[in-house]
């Protein structure tokens, strides 16, 4: 996955507009969210389940 284009929300080749603009959103999210478990701490956030 290009990382230098996670801001972008775009059209993918294949999908209608609207859900290659969701799926971008999608990814943005997926990456964010890998990173901040890749950086906090176990015991800095709180219980999930």
């Amino acid at each position: 996955m290009n990382l230098d284009k996670i801001y972008l929300i775009r059209d993918i080749p294949g999908y209608t507009p609207q859900i290659s603009r969701l799926l971008s959103m999608m990814n943005y999210c997926k990456i964010y969210h890998a990173r901040y478990r890749q950086r906090s701490e176990c015991g800095s956030i709180g219980f999930v389940r």
